[in-house]
């Protein structure tokens, strides 16, 4: 299962993994405003939270930390 919140605590999308080879896929709202979001991820083994920054320049970019 994946969360993601922006800086508020306010819950933007949850889905539920979508994952191949070490490569997880989350699709995030078109109008999703630049800035900082973090990434609620858990799963059978795995509990962890990741932090994104989103920039857009012509197109979504995200970094995670």
């Amino acid at each position: 299962n994946i969360q993601v919140y922006d800086m508020m605590g306010r819950m933007i999308k949850t889905n539920m993994s979508n994952h191949d080879n070490n490569t997880l896929k989350i699709d995030l709202p078109n109008n999703i405003a630049t800035g900082v979001y973090y990434v609620d991820i858990q799963g059978i083994e795995l509990k962890t939270t990741k932090k994104i920054i989103i920039t857009k320049i012509n197109q979504l970019k995200i970094k995670i930390y």
